[in-house]
């Protein structure tokens, strides 16, 4: 799962943490498999706006099961927190790839379109669009 987020969020991959666990029983790596073959067809940049596969539930009760210490929360529960705070966590970096990309202020915004307009006309004075025959004259 990490090889498909780390790329869409811009981040360096990093070791495997997942290896380092004890696999608690055969259910358990197995249900993770299929989460994760039905997270591959929704669409791992889908995880970052809510839509994830309901496996991921049955994966989190199969695991508070084998927990001595089990949360007080059901599994839906924990599906709903962990929906919440990937919606929170997309939306803080899409406000952050917007500031840095157009500015934070409007002053910045301003300088940062001023800037980008002169560039594309550098760059057509820099390689002209080829006109057609009946223009050659221009």
């Amino acid at each position: 799962w990490k090889d498909h987020l780390l790329p869409l969020l811009g981040l360096p991959p990093s070791s495997d943490i997942t290896s380092t666990l004890p696999v608690i029983d055969d259910d358990i790596t197995y249900m993770l498999q299929y989460a994760i073959k039905e997270q591959n067809e929704i669409g791992w940049d889908k995880l970052l706006l809510g839509l994830s596969s309901s496996v991921w539930k049955s994966l989190q009760s199969g695991i508070d099961s084998h927990n001595p210490k089990a949360p007080q929360r059901t599994a839906a529960d924990w599906l709903n927190t962990a929906t919440y705070h990937m919606l929170k966590f997309s939306l803080r970096c899409w406000k952050a790839r917007n500031n840095s990309v157009h500015g934070a202020t409007r002053k910045e915004q301003q300088q940062i379109a001023l800037q980008n307009a002169r560039n594309r006309i550098t760059a057509i004075y820099d390689s002209p669009p080829p006109l057609d025959p009946q223009f050659w004259p221009i």
